[in-house]
């Protein structure tokens, strides 16, 4: 191996490099160059240390991460003779190479041949079983089964532990039975599913001594990349493959550590001491990719969390420019906001490489209609593009089935979605009733519920569910007419159909976690519909545009601009990153908000983001969104709150946040104020001023039902009575959103929020210093500033 590789590593990375023998862990910040670590370690082992190559065994988590890391090894390793080859792998394809060999040692009538069940058919063979023992999927999902089996074999327990330790499910014994019958039929298939390879061979080395000692022989220096990231699983086939030699090294970074969703353990790297006592730790704190600002900015939010390893990133790099700050006045403002910089920025250099950062996929949509706007190239990675999201094809089916029922593509779309009892036979027969007659589906529909053409299946049963369905489309057509003269007639009907399908109910009765996300992506396609209810033919306009954005916008994957989740881009790096929607109930998501646990997880998200700016990092947020058609206003994120106000920018077109608290320097209360605290009394009152004009005044009620609890824990809800709804009592009367109010303990305040009528009449007002208040009217003594 040439010399010249190792002298140009740092002193930490040569220490982890030649430091071969015993436990070690290798703390790798963001950006210090582990990859180049952990495959100059391997080639150093087999051309200075001698060690065979195939005693080597290096594991990381994507086939993508595997191959980079062979390849360069091999490179490294161009100018030595070696007579066999490191071992570098997945977890999953280590385990399934063991399995191949040694399968039938585990006596479970499993032989070498075995199949592998891929996720799409696990999930089909699910949906089979619950068919055969007649479970609706409106009872019970199957995908739902899917991640309640996926979940009990990465974490090592029995499905029954897992339900009642991680899921609230009254359907307990039903899941139990078809798991039963689900695990019966991998083994007479002699089939296994993805994560049984793992959990096969644990169980295969914990009963078996003499294979358990054969690997233990065999891979007497092993590596493990990311080590942030193992679940309990992955962590119990580590221990058992080190039992004798103990030359284990693993490489990672607990501030990354972002995927306990997918079981991922962080106590398994902080623990890793105790795990192996003998253990060296190696700190890689020396940053190449990143300035020393965003370094800094980094860094302020991370030391807020408890679970972590202490280590500090420091750079040779310049200082760099401070971060830009920009507090947009609403959402639509904040993707203008974005794509009109990228613009400037692609002016001057159009090789930047720009990456736009959000918490969830539902964020994506304004971005992409304001870069289309700006004529801006871009590429999601890690999700489809927002209009061919299943869900929202689902629904813009239903739309289009309506303005024109001889949509077919459309009609099998939704027949049976959500799942209302028309099988494949059903829907088969109709099709070749349709061919037969030369209609289409939807008018050789009308012909079967007029019994006025047969077909083999038409049970009372079959016929009643047609029925229903028939009714279903011609009183969504109905009110679609009824709705044209209505104020908002296409964001009405998209949630008329949300709620007469049934689709709404579904998604908010299901138990799998994706579901809230599909959820948030029908609010962002509702609000997208709110854009063309002034228009005179706005639904067929606003499907016009789903259709064309979903077809024509295919851009090259070579394009400079990427939208992204944070989660999906991690390990990534560009050169300028926008970091948007840093709001509370966003970033950190409002699931998180009541959990120290899960909100330090949400905190090693912000980071991973943060890091992944080489250059310029821009931070955006709202001072409020629309949410199901409400308009509420957002308080910025505790993690913005955390960074350091000195190295923000504040590119604001408005009264911001942050001027607001830089203007408080010289105040004697605390300029980082309570999370509760959502602005300063100024910020606040423009807010009103400037979209008072906007504001919702209608009483949704049965919209406000359906996501009370949701917007009740993640913003301030707006609503200004309307005249009739005034009380009687004179003092109540004084006081409404938007009026600053005088309280003998707290001081000046504003009114953010009324809730009540007469003697019951609360205010909630927010008190600079104090945070926001909530005070019945009638013992307050309030006077109006």
């Amino acid at each position: 191996m040439p010399s010249n590789l190792i002298a140009n590593l740092n002193e930490r990375q040569l220490e982890a490099v030649i430091t071969t023998e015993g436990p070690v862990l290798i703390l790798a910040g963001a950006g210090s160059g582990k990859t180049r670590v952990i495959t100059i370690r391997t080639a150093y082992l087999i051309a200075e240390k001698n060690v065979r190559p195939h005693n080597i065994l290096a594991v990381t988590f994507t086939n993508k991460a595997a191959d980079e890391m062979r390849e360069r090894i091999f490179k490294l390793l161009t100018n030595v003779k070696i007579s066999s080859n490191p071992l570098i792998s997945t977890f999953h394809s280590f385990c399934a190479r063991i399995l191949r060999r040694e399968i039938e040692e585990l006596h479970e009538g499993y032989t070498k041949d075995f199949a592998i069940y891929d996720s799409d058919d696990s999930l089909r063979l699910i949906k089979n079983i619950m068919k055969q023992i007649n479970i609706d999927e409106k009872t019970l999902s199957a995908k739902f089964v899917q991640s309640v089996i996926s979940g009990a074999k990465n974490r090592g327990v029995s499905v029954a532990d897992h339900l009642l330790e991680y899921v609230k499910t009254d359907k307990l014994n039903l899941i139990l039975r078809i798991v039963d019958a689900y695990q019966n039929h991998l083994r007479k298939a002699n089939a296994l599913d993805f994560d049984d390879l793992i959990l096969k061979t644990v169980q295969l080395f914990k009963n078996n001594d003499l294979v358990r000692a054969k690997y233990n022989e065999l891979f007497k220096y092993i590596m493990v990349d990311e080590y942030q990231d193992t679940n309990p699983l992955q962590f119990a086939l580590i221990r058992q493959l080190t039992e004798k030699h103990q030359n284990i090294c693993v490489v990672g970074d607990d501030n990354q550590s972002i995927y306990a969703f997918r079981y991922a353990d962080i106590r398994n790297i902080l623990d890793f001491e105790k795990h192996f006592p003998s253990a060296k730790i190696i700190k890689l704190e020396q940053n190449y990719r990143s300035t020393q600002t965003i370094l800094e900015i980094a860094e302020e939010v991370i030391k807020h969390n408890q679970e972590r390893k202490e280590k500090t990133l420091w750079t040779l790099n310049p200082k760099g420019d401070k971060a830009f700050y920009f507090n947009a006045r609403d959402e639509e403002d904040e993707a203008r906001f974005v794509a009109s910089r990228i613009k400037e920025i692609l002016r001057e250099n159009p090789q930047e490489r720009i990456a736009v950062l959000y918490r969830t996929n539902a964020q994506s949509r304004l971005f992409e209609e304001a870069l289309r706007k700006e004529s801006i190239k871009y590429r999601i990675v890690g999700a489809l593009s927002f209009y061919q999201r299943a869900e929202i094809k689902d629904i813009t089916s239903y739309l289009k089935l309506i303005l024109n029922p001889l949509d077919d593509v459309s009609l099998e779309r939704v027949i049976n979605n959500p799942p209302r009892g028309i099988g494949d036979k059903t829907l088969e027969e109709i099709r070749q009733a349709a061919n037969a007659n030369s209609v289409s589906l939807w008018e050789t529909i009308l012909l079967i519920t007029e019994e006025k053409i047969p077909i083999s299946s038409k049970s009372k049963k079959t016929l009643e569910t047609l029925r229903n369905f028939r009714k279903l489309i011609e009183s969504l057509k109905i009110k679609a007419k009824e709705l044209k003269t209505s104020e908002n007639p296409v964001s009405d009907l998209l949630i008329t159909i949300l709620r007469e399908t049934g689709y709404e109910k579904m998604l908010i009765d299901s138990a799998d976690p994706q579901d809230e996300a599909r959820l948030e992506n029908l609010n962002e396609l509702i609000n997208a519909a709110f854009s063309y209810d002034d228009r005179e033919d706005g639904l067929r306009e606003f499907i016009d545009h789903a259709a064309l954005t979903s077809t024509s916008d295919n851009f090259d994957e070579l394009e400079k601009v990427t939208l992204m989740t944070v989660h999906s881009a991690k390990g990534l790096e560009f050169s300028t990153v926008f970091l948007v929607g840093m709001e509370e109930g966003i970033f950190p998501h409002i699931r998180s908000v009541y959990s120290d646990k899960l909100i330090e997880e949400e905190r090693r998200l912000c980071y991973v983001a943060i890091t992944r700016a080489k250059k310029h990092l821009y931070i955006t947020h709202a001072r409020q969104r629309r949410h199901f058609r409400e308009i509420y206003a957002n308080e910025p994120s505790t993690f913005l709150k955390e960074m350091p106000a000195a190295l923000l920018e504040d590119i604001s077109e408005i009264n911001s946040w942050l001027s607001t608290i830089q203007s408080q320097k010289d105040d004697t209360c605390d300029r980082r104020m309570n999370v509760q605290t959502y602005d300063s009394l100024d910020a606040i009152l423009e807010f009103f001023k400037q979209k008072k004009s906007s504001l919702a005044f209608q009483d949704d009620k049965t919209n406000s039902e359906t996501k009370q609890d949701f917007a009740n824990s993640r913003h301030q809800t707006i609503n200004l009575p309307a005249n009739n709804q005034l009380e009687s009592n004179p003092t109540a009367n004084q006081f409404f959103p938007g009026d600053y109010v005088i309280h003998k303990k707290y001081g000046k305040g504003l009114v953010l929020r009324r809730e009540g009528t007469g003697d019951a009449t609360k205010l909630t007002i927010n008190f600079p210093g104090y945070g926001q208040k909530k005070i019945i009217v009638k013992y307050a003594d309030l006077k109006k500033a």
